[in-house]
């Protein structure tokens, strides 16, 4: 069950049940009858242990069933008890709670909940029906990454609104309140063409440096065939890391070896790619199928399925795992700090400036253009964009750029 602890108004006279937060059933062998054991938070924070007879003979339900039907039914009866026990709290910690559970299911369920949780300890206390909007709006404005107290951008604080609606919402539902003016909240913070992780490219000469340096075993042992494969692939990082040594095909019609790409892993998640256009087979170079044979040839001893993996054959949960903590800038020092960052020192040793790894990405499909290796439709396929303007309109300021360098002695059409 969601463990996010619901506020309620405290009793002096005794710690009621704020939240059932485990059940199990349970035979005890000298009864004839299933049992449900299980445990309850009270208001004081402290945790009891109960058990409550179901009346239901063992010898008429198996264990399958008292846990796949009978238990989910005896937890919402439970829920319901509880509900009118507490009076019905009004605390905004309880309409969280009911947002959640709403929100079960979704794929994006974790990060609603990490934020649900970072709402419930700012105002979960709070009586939902006197709640003010603006103590609210000034929160989301000033909002900060936990971690790094980086600036977040207005798209991300936006998604805060969102869950704050959600909450709101449910309370309309339930008449705690009459009307849900969340809306009404103007969300500031950076804009999405404000990103410090720019589309930046590496020049020719920057890309052989770091690939020559990356070769050092102080950086990790897959960092080096890491690069040699997204500098001529222009994969992202989640689809690298959640390649398999099948994925790699010889086609006998065109005579060529294809890689496709169909999975990817981020934040430990092994799942689809982004989107049916990130679904797609592309045509490996030669250049690109050294470092494959390479990693292939690590991936048969460490006896794995996957390109790049542990020591011990296990895929890799994250890209960090491969690259090192994420650099990030210092709210105080205004420069980036790379704390445990193999990418970051890699660059720094190589006297580059700092960009994402995602810019090696970037930096394929520039230089796709510049040399016209790809026609537009063949870069776009193997970018896994869902059409050319994709193409022009994330690059269009370096596609700008090379206007210039037309060669203007060249006869298009001279015979």
């Amino acid at each position: 069950m969601e463990t996010l602890i619901v506020g309620t108004q405290s009793s002096p006279k005794e710690d009621k049940v704020k939240e059932i937060i485990k059940a199990a059933i349970h035979a005890r062998a000298s009864r004839k009858y299933w049992y449900v054991r299980y445990q309850v938070l009270l208001e004081n924070n402290k945790v009891e242990h109960k058990e409550e007879s179901t009346k239901v003979l063992k010898t008429e339900k198996i264990l399958e069933y008292m846990t796949d039907t009978y238990l989910p039914a005896w937890l919402e009866d439970k829920k319901e008890e509880l509900r009118k026990d507490l009076g019905h709290s009004t605390t905004l910690a309880y309409y969280a709670s009911e947002f959640l559970d709403e929100c079960k299911g979704y794929a994006d369920y974790d990060n609603i909940a990490s934020r649900t949780n970072r709402i419930v300890a700012k105002f979960g206390n709070e009586n939902i029906s006197t709640m003010k909007i603006r103590p609210v709006k000034k929160w989301i404005n000033a909002l900060m990454h936990e971690d790094t107290g980086e600036e977040l951008s207005k798209s991300y604080r936006s998604k805060f609104k969102r869950i704050f609606n959600g909450i709101f919402d449910i309370a309309v539902e339930e008449e705690a309140i009459d009307d849900n003016n969340i809306s009404n909240i103007k969300v500031s913070g950076r804009s999405s063409n404000q990103r410090k992780d720019e589309v930046k490219p590496f020049s020719i000469e920057e890309v052989n440096t770091l690939l020559t340096a990356s070769k050092d075993t102080k950086y990790g042992e897959l960092l080096h065939l890491y690069l040699g494969l997204v500098f001529n692939l222009g994969l992202s990082p989640h689809e690298a890391i959640g390649l398999q040594v099948g994925d790699i095909s010889w086609d006998r019609t065109t005579q060529k070896n294809i890689l496709h790409i169909q999975r990817g892993i981020t934040k430990k998640k092994l799942g689809d790619t982004k989107n049916e256009y990130r679904n797609r087979s592309i045509v490996l170079r030669d250049e690109v199928m050294i470092y494959l044979n390479l990693l292939t040839k690590e991936a048969k001893r460490k006896r794995s399925i996957w390109l790049f993996s542990h020591e011990d054959g296990t895929r890799l949960g994250d890209i960090e795992e491969l690259r090192g903590t994420k650099a990030y800038i210092s709210p105080t020092k205004g420069y980036y700090e790379h704390r445990n960052s193999k990418w970051y020192k890699l660059l720094e040793d190589c006297n580059i400036e700092y960009r994402p790894l995602k810019n090696c990405r970037h930096t394929f499909a520039m230089t796709a253009l510049d040399k016209g290796i790809y026609t537009n439709p063949q870069l776009s396929n193997t970018l896994g964009h869902n059409s050319m303007d994709m193409v022009i309109n994330h690059y269009a300021k370096h596609i700008k750029e090379k206007a210039l360098e037309v060669d203007g002695t060249v006869e298009m059409y001279n015979l």
